[in-house]
């Protein structure tokens, strides 16, 4: 990276390379950048199921429909009403972890979806 500097009152132009530790400086870290893109990722319902394909979104809806047994509760009905009706989708939301958990995805993955989810257009 370089810094070009103008004198305003010659007109004469200077230009010297940055220092690696003013490269450092001025590079964000990785970890913010990507937790602060994780708190505004979004997608549609409809983005989002396309984006996780028929097998997982499969899973999720036998989820969704599982029946109390002795070893495991039924589905809670708020989980059913996320699972049916979330309009949006937000990365860092409760419906989204519980879909990773279901589906078994790394946050990584789910990153991944969300920008797969981000390119569908209908």
């Amino acid at each position: 990276m370089q810094e070009i500097i103008t004198n305003a009152v010659t007109g004469v132009v200077t230009v010297r390379d940055f220092t690696p530790e003013e490269i450092a400086a001025h590079t964000p870290d990785p970890s913010i950048t990507l937790a602060a893109w994780r708190e505004t990722a979004h997608c549609s319902r409809m983005q989002g199921i396309l984006a996780i394909g028929e097998t997982r979104w499969a899973t999720v809806l036998e989820y969704r429909d599982q029946v109390a047994t002795e070893t495991q509760p039924a589905t809670t009905w708020a989980e059913v009403i996320v699972i049916d009706d979330a309009r949006d989708w937000y990365r860092n939301s409760e419906t989204i972890a519980l879909f990773g958990w279901l589906l078994n995805l790394t946050d990584t993955e789910i990153d991944a979806l969300f920008v797969a989810a981000a390119a569908i257009t209908a």
